[in-house]
């Protein structure tokens, strides 16, 4: 790796053409937007055998692989032009293996900042069988790894705390508020901008 690559925010995002994925590479490319210099890595990884359901690639080979750059570099690029974020650059790898591993293994051979990857969030059974490849990512990285999920809070999954019990009879009474938040802007100009509560 050059001392001009050293300098650059490098993500790795590990892409299998899924909605999920989607999600990892719309965040790599909004943190890219951010960044003086940055440097996306996207990977898709062929399972030796069954190759890649998503993109219906049936097996693993060398013609396989390079159908499944090809296709990631057109996904790629029209997310970018989608989005129009800021100048950077990019990478597509097309791996066999598995799938943990080889993205683990890029974000060391890249000195990756940052591995962003879609989780589907099974538990149970369905874990048992699929695994967890962020999981498995997560574990093994040498660096820090964004995990991605729809959002999806539902009123009736909330947690629900019990009140304390009443204060004894002589003890003191235990004092609760609820302090309004304040809010500020950091703005380009690099100010801290205190805002009004209406604002």
């Amino acid at each position: 790796m050059s001392d001009e690559d050293k300098k650059c925010f490098t993500v790795v995002v590990a892409y299998d053409f899924s909605e999920l994925a989607d999600l990892a590479l719309a965040e790599a490319l909004a943190l890219a937007d951010v960044q003086p210099r940055a440097i996306v890595h996207i990977i898709a990884v062929l399972d030796g055998k069954q190759g890649m359901a998503n993109i219906d690639i049936k097996g693993a080979s060398a013609d396989a692989a390079e159908q499944v750059q090809e296709k990631l570099q057109a996904t790629v690029v029209a997310k970018v032009e989608q989005t129009k974020p800021s100048d950077f650059y990019f990478y597509v790898h097309s791996r066999i293996g598995n799938a943990a591993t080889e993205v683990v293994e890029l974000a060391g051979e890249v000195e990756s900042d940052l591995i962003i990857i879609g989780t589907h969030g099974r538990t149970g059974i369905k874990r048992m069988v699929l695994g967890s490849v962020a999981e498995k990512v997560a574990r093994h990285a040498h660096c820090p790894v964004r995990v991605m999920r729809h959002k999806d809070y539902d009123p009736a999954d909330r947690p629900t705390i019990d009140p304390e019990p009443a204060d004894p009879p002589g003890q003191e009474k235990h004092f609760h508020a609820k302090i309004d938040p304040k809010r500020f802007a950091f703005t380009r100009n690099h100010q801290v901008m205190p805002l009004r509560p209406n604002d």
